[in-house]
């Protein structure tokens, strides 16, 4: 179960995968695509009634190819004439992502206004020109109810339901994992298990509710007699007399009150302070120089190995977007992360030049006197290959910046001012696949120097951030 969030991050790399998955290896411009041995299977195609595609009964027998299904080379030169097959498939899911992303309302290089039924219109129209350039001449005619949606029901949903960039599934799927666990209760009809799983699902919310309530309830009355209790105790031992009933409870009130105001404000305090704790730590620059990439931090700073600076593993950043918004973030540089590293990639203006916009990834964050400041590692934009879809629209390709007769990657102290948001970097799956082969797994920050140099990298325009 994919929330709608997780399904908008998916989309957006998914394109990616597919070309380091489908791309000719060893041969980078396609040629040889269309070999010799197609020709008998196009001229199957050319007498065969069945090549306009199959019918299914279901969106999971749509998703089932039969074995008496031919490829219709003839309605993908239609199309497409000789374009290589890897380009087009990768086409095809590099389309499906800008079109997912107005659909979802998300992009990246703008916070977009709510969506009018002129921008609806128009989505509808990409849509039907996508299902007919890109799916019927390359997958074949599909009878999917979710196909055909596409080209036939956008416009009335944008109607029906207003602006769909605030459209986030996250709560309805959390909830179905919690339902999932009543189904073995059930008969497994599929007349019937729906009813049978709701009822079985709500019962058991309400029988809990009821108990958190009755149990906050005793929570709260014993609570109350204990204040009460110490109240009158207090006040027997300093007068020495029997204080009425009315002044003990007006007392315990006053001390109640007190009390809580005091646990609060301290509690608040010890929470800061944790979190302060949590999110910068005190290191010393040799300790910070064994990380991966800082060999040089020392010289980058200014320190020598003995001292101390304050490393924090996430910081604000005011994010200024294209169209003028403005919207926080927060950019990471964590060693563990939940049992993984997380290190963001990040536009950044160079010495405060707003005239100029550069990629980097991060390292570390460090807390100066004066703010913040990231250290990061530049990206570099380099030439695209041949046929490249992803450049097309807007996918800059990127390797590691190195200085001549560096033996290492270069670093830069960059102050967060001049950070202008987050970015993000996927890895060039094709170029890795054909050097490698599809199994290869990407070089990380503990590889050689020189199989990380080899590597390159796109900066994702189809990935939608939130903004918020």
């Amino acid at each position: 179960m994919f929330t709608g969030k997780q399904r908008r991050d998916g989309v957006a790399i998914l394109a990616f995968i597919v070309a380091g998955l489908f791309g000719p290896l060893g041969d980078e411009n396609g040629a040889g695509a269309f070999a010799a041995e197609h020709a008998a299977e196009r001229a199957a195609v050319d007498g065969s009634a069945d090549a306009a595609g199959y019918e299914a009964d279901s969106d999971d027998d749509a998703a089932k190819v039969g074995k008496n299904f031919v490829f219709n080379w003839a309605a993908y030169h239609e199309v497409w004439g000789d374009t290589p097959i890897n380009v087009a498939v990768t086409s095809m899911f590099v389309e499906y992502a800008v079109l997912y992303a107005r659909i979802a309302g998300r992009t990246t290089s703008a916070v977009p206004p709510p969506m009018t039924l002129t921008e609806g219109r128009d989505i509808c129209e990409q849509a039907t020109a996508f299902v007919n350039r890109f799916i019927t001449p390359i997958l074949g005619h599909i009878a999917s109810v979710k196909v055909h949606k596409l080209p036939c029901h956008v416009a009335e949903a944008v109607r029906w339901h207003g602006s769909l960039q605030n459209g986030n599934t996250a709560a309805n799927e959390s909830g179905h994992k919690a339902d999932n666990l009543y189904y073995a209760r059930t008969r497994k009809d599929g007349r019937s298990f729906t009813r049978q799983l709701v009822r079985h699902a709500h019962g058991a919310r309400g029988i809990l509710d009821r108990h958190a309530k009755e149990d906050k309830a005793a929570d709260a009355a014993w609570t109350a007699d204990q204040q009460q209790a110490a109240a009158g105790r207090g006040a027997r031992g300093a007068a020495g007399v029997r204080v009425p009933e009315a002044a003990t409870s007006s007392a315990s009130a006053v001390r109640g009150v007190a009390a809580a105001a005091g646990a609060t404000a301290a509690e608040e305090h010890r929470r800061k302070q944790k979190r302060r704790v949590y999110n910068v730590a005190k290191v010393s620059v040799r300790d910070l120089a064994t990380r991966p990439d800082l060999a040089n931090i020392g010289a980058l700073l200014g320190l020598a190995a003995h001292r101390h600076v304050r490393v924090a593993t996430r910081t604000p950043v005011m994010a200024r977007f294209d169209c003028g918004a403005r919207e926080q973030q927060h950019v990471r540089a964590a060693e563990d992360y939940l049992s993984a590293p997380w290190y963001d990639a990040v536009l950044y203006h160079p010495g405060g030049d707003q005239a100029r916009l550069c990629i980097g990834e991060l390292r570390t964050i460090v807390r100066g006197p004066k703010g913040d400041a990231v250290v990061l590692v530049p990206l570099e934009v380099v030439p695209s290959e041949r046929l490249c879809p992803f450049v097309a629209l807007g996918c800059l390709r990127l390797k590691w910046r190195i200085v001549d007769h560096a033996s290492d990657v270069t670093l830069r102290l960059v102050p967060v001012e001049h950070v202008r948001r987050l970015a993000f970097v996927v890895n060039d799956f094709a170029v890795l696949a054909g050097r490698c082969g599809v199994d290869a797994d990407v070089p990380t920050m503990d590889s050689p120097l020189q199989e990380r140099l080899d590597m390159s990298f796109f900066l994702n325009a189809f990935f939608p951030w939130d903004a918020k």
